[in-house]
């Protein structure tokens, strides 16, 4: 017999669905705390480290240290428990269970989503925390690893996003819930940070990087004119 279960389209199968036992009321307030929580302690480490880092890196801190935890923890909890998170009652399985009614592939259990899932794991999870050491110590790479996290991130949205959408479009069978809170709120609001951060920080390195080299080429022909003026002198001499 079919389980009961509130995932969409209508018929589609999650074996073993549990419902969740925390109310939303509370569990969606406790996932907020826990990321105001690690955006707190990265804002500590910044001004431990750097008391005089501007605004504009503090912010940019933040951001990889949020994409951090949940790359690492979050979204790991869903690779490890890929196989059973339909009936998982934790607090991370849980929250996976409601944000579900947006997508239900993180239920069916669809591969897509665990490859790009698991990217996030083992490749933007570690290197938005690398990005963020680089920051707080101003290595000379920090630029190059912001532009490869950030586009890592727009890369694997867009995937994800045509991946559920190119569905709606040519099949007419969509994975959200009807309800607005669940396709605007959940599926564009809640992932749509991934979308345009990681533009303006592409755009915020690039700018640097054109600064740099521009600065390094002017540097290289007073150099070189420096040099040429000494061989002159030399030769009158």
């Amino acid at each position: 017999m079919a389980i009961s279960h509130p995932y969409y389209p209508l018929g589609v199968e999650v074996p073993g669905y549990a419902p969740n036992e925390t109310p939303l009321a509370i569990l969606l307030p406790s996932f907020a705390l826990v990321c105001a929580s690690v955006l707190a302690s990265a804002w500590r480490v910044s001004q431990s480290f750097r008391p005089g880092l501007p605004r504009s890196e503090v912010l940019t801190v933040l951001w990889f240290s949020l994409c951090g935890f949940i790359h690492i923890f979050f979204e790991s909890f869903l690779v490890r428990h890929w196989a059973s998170i339909a009936s998982s009652q934790s607090f991370f399985g849980q929250v996976w269970k409601e944000y579900a009614k947006s997508d239900s592939r993180y239920m069916t259990k669809d591969l897509s989503v665990l490859c790009l899932e698991t990217m996030a794991v083992t490749l933007w999870g570690p290197l938005s925390l690398i990005t963020v050491y680089m920051i707080l110590t101003s290595h000379p790479m920090r630029h190059g690893f912001q532009i490869i996290t950030s586009m890592g991130h727009l890369i694997s949205l867009t995937i994800y996003y045509v991946t559920s959408l190119v569905e709606i479009w040519y099949l007419g069978s969509s994975h959200s819930r009807p309800e607005a809170l669940y396709f605007w709120g959940y599926f564009i609001g809640s992932n749509s940070p991934w979308g345009f951060i990681p533009v303006v920080l592409i755009w915020q390195s690039l700018k640097e990087i054109g600064m740099l080299s521009t600065l390094g080429a002017g540097q290289v022909q007073k150099q070189t004119k420096t040099n040429k003026k000494a061989e002159v002198r030399d030769k009158l001499t």
